[in-house]
């Protein structure tokens, strides 16, 4: 905790954890989710189809991360800027 760690590794740690975390909670999300829709229908293969209707959303994740990344090594006073971009988007 207390050795010296350069810019670019803590960005790439924090980018990590934010690209695999939100791909982890969309593949959780949609597979309990979809679980829960072929519970309630009876047919297996809404499993895949709601899976697949929330994994569609990682790209966006994606985009996002890469605008609050940027806006951080651009100006990190800005980051707040990473919200608007959400909301921009919403």
């Amino acid at each position: 905790m207390a050795t010296a760690v350069t810019r670019l590794s803590w960005t790439a740690g924090h980018s990590t954890v934010a690209i695999l975390g939100a791909a982890g909670m969309l593949l959780g999300a949609g597979l309990t989710s979809g679980l829960v829709r072929a519970g309630q229908t009876g047919d297996a293969s809404e499993i895949g189809r709601v899976l697949a209707g929330a994994l569609v959303q990682l790209p966006a994740v994606w985009v996002l991360t890469g605008i609050a990344v940027a806006l951080f090594g651009v100006a990190p006073r800005l980051i707040a800027g990473a919200w608007g971009a959400l909301v921009l988007f919403s």
